[in-house]
C-alpha cells in the first residue's frame, strides 16, 4: 500500500459538510466506541486540531495537537499496511506513528502479526462505560437504590422544574449555565477544553440535528443538561452531561431522563465514555453499574 503520497496538506479540518462521508465509513464496522461518532469528532476537533484525509477508501483522522492518529475508519487495514501508514507519519510528519482507539476485535484477529510491528497497550482509563439503557432509565435494584431515591427527592423538592429538549430557543440558557459560578469553581485546562467543545456543539446544533435535554427551574434558570447522539443502530453516546451542584439530585435526574427518552426509542445501550483515570469520575461512573467496559487499545510503532 502506497502511503508516501500522504502529506500534511492532504488533511482537512472536520466540518459539518463532512458528516455524510464519515457516517458512511463509520457504518461499515458499526463500533460502539465514543470516538466512532461524527458528532464527537466534530465537537472536539478544534480542541485537538483534528483533521482528516481519505486513503484507500478509509478515513485517516489525526490530531495535530497530540501528534497521534486514530485507528483508520472503514474496513480493517492488514497490520503490514497499518505499519506502512505508521512509518509515513514517522518519516514525513516526525510523529511517533502511534494509533489510538484500536478495537479489541482487531487485536484478537491479528495479534500475532501486529506484535511484529507494534507494541500493544491498553489502559482502563480509556475504556468506555457501556450501560443498558433500561437500567439507567428504571434505576431498579439495590445497587441503584440511592440514585432512585435522589431522583424522587429532587422531583418532590423542586416540583416546578421543566424538562425540555434543547433547541435554538433555549440554547442561551445552556450557555448561561456553563458560566455559572458553581460550574467554574474548579477551573482547569480539561474543563476549559470541554467548555470549548460544548460551545462548538451548540453553535452547530441544528446543522447536525444534535439532541439534548435541559432541566430548568421555576425562574427559568438552567440547572442541568445533556447532549447526545447516535453511534450505531443500538447505541447512543452521551457527549456531555452537566448539573448544578446547588440542586442535589439534578445530576441523577438528567441522567435518568435522558435514558428514559432513549429507552422509548428502543435504544439498547448508552455509552457514557471514559473516566480518564480520574478517581471522582471513575467512582461516579462505576456507581451506575455498567453492563460492561468497552476496551480500546493503542498501537505504538516498534523502533
Amino acid at each position: 500500500m502506497e502511503t508516501e503520497q500522504l502529506d500534511i496538506a492532504d488533511f482537512l479540518t472536520i466540518e459539518t459538510k463532512n458528516r455524510n462521508i464519515f457516517e458512511e465509513k463509520l457504518s461499515i464496522l458499526k463500533r460502539q466506541s465514543c470516538e466512532c461518532c461524527f458528532h464527537n469528532l466534530f465537537f472536539w476537533s478544534e480542541v485537538y486540531d483534528e483533521r482528516f484525509s481519505e486513503l484507500k477508501n478509509r478515513l485517516i483522522v489525526a490530531s495535530f495537537t497530540e501528534k497521534e492518529v486514530m485507528f483508520p475508519i472503514g474496513e480493517y487495514f492488514e497490520p503490514s499496511q497499518l505499519a506502512n501508514l505508521s512509518n509515513t507519519f514517522r518519516r514525513k510528519f516526525h510523529w511517533p506513528g502511534s494509533f489510538y482507539d484500536v478495537p479489541e476485535e482487531y487485536i484478537n484477529q491479528y495479534h500475532s502479526t501486529i506484535s511484529a510491528y507494534f507494541k500493544i497497550e491498553t489502559s482502563e482509563n480509556y475504556y468506555d462505560y457501556i450501560y443498558r439503557t433500561e437500567s439507567l432509565a428504571k434505576l431498579s435494584g439495590a445497587k441503584l437504590n440511592k440514585k432512585r431515591n435522589l431522583t424522587h427527592q429532587f422531583k418532590k423538592k423542586f416540583s416546578d422544574i421543566v424538562i425540555e429538549k434543547i433547541s435554538a430557543e433555549n440554547i442561551p440558557l445552556v450557555l448561561e449555565f456553563l458560566n455559572m459560578p458553581d460550574r467554574n469553581s474548579n477551573s482547569s485546562n480539561t474543563l476549559d477544553d470541554e467548555h470549548r467543545a460544548i460551545e462548538r456543539a451548540l453553535r452547530h446544533w441544528e446543522q447536525l440535528s444534535t439532541e439534548g435535554l435541559l432541566i430548568v427551574d421555576g425562574s427559568n434558570q438552567a440547572i442541568a443538561f445533556s447532549v447526545f447522539s447516535q453511534i450505531n443502530n443500538n447505541t447512543y453516546d452521551i457527549h456531555f452531561e452537566k448539573a448544578s451542584r446547588s440542586f442535589i439530585g439534578a445530576s441523577q435526574v438528567i441522567n435518568q431522563e435522558t435514558a428514559k427518552l432513549l429507552m422509548q426509542r428502543g435504544v439498547s445501550f448508552i455509552n457514557r465514555e471514559q473516566d480518564l483515570g480520574l478517581p471522582g469520575l471513575r467512582q461516579a461512573k462505576r456507581s451506575y453499574v455498567p453492563e460492561y467496559m468497552l476496551k480500546r487499545y493503542r498501537l505504538t510503532a516498534l523502533d
